[in-house]
């Protein structure tokens, strides 16, 4: 927590916590179509099945973009735009993918919900489009962090050859004599 703190300029523990918890919720109703009547016959079952899903997504995720930003710092670079979308992005999505085929194939079957074709593909559309505003939001902290540190430092140069130029100056209008 302490490092993503440093990263993104704020402690997001609260928020990870509400976005499970409403997304867990929320998700079965909102992606995957399923009846009122349904959700709420079975609605404690569905419940925790979006936590703990939405969990994984969400942290799976979050240590993707991480280890990117960890990787690019020991570069002593920066991700841009175009690099964000050939190589952060695609696997951003590639791991949401792998995941909701795993829950949809795995335990959402195994558990005697219905998964058919239809129902793994609208969890694979809502879960990329929860993971795209996600990772949306924490690059957007994390790039408005950095021009906030950017800003500061280019002000501390400023402030350090002003001052700089003023010993100059200083030593110019009263040579140290040698005596």
């Amino acid at each position: 927590a302490k490092e993503f703190k440093e990263l993104i300029g704020f402690n997001h523990t609260w928020l990870v916590i509400v976005s499970v918890l409403v997304t867990g919720t929320t998700f079965p109703f909102i992606f995957l179509g399923e009846l009122v009547n349904q959700i709420s016959h079975e609605g404690a079952f569905h419940a925790i099945f979006g936590w703990v899903y939405s969990a994984i997504v969400h942290y799976i995720n979050l240590f993707i973009f991480y280890k990117f930003k960890q990787m690019d710092s020991r570069k002593g670079k920066v991700t841009d735009i175009k690099l964000f979308f050939t190589r952060d992005y695609p696997v951003h999505m590639l791991a949401t993918v792998l995941v909701t085929l795993l829950m949809s194939l795995g335990p959402y079957s195994q558990l005697g919900l219905t998964c058919n074709g239809l129902v793994v593909i609208k969890n694979i559309i809502g879960t990329s489009l929860l993971v795209s505003v996600i990772i949306g939001f924490y690059e957007t902290a994390f790039y408005m962090r950095a021009l906030k540190t950017s800003l500061i430092e280019r002000e501390k140069l400023k402030r350090e050859n002003v001052e700089s130029q003023l010993e100059i100056l200083k030593s110019q209008v009263q040579p140290v004599s040698y005596t």
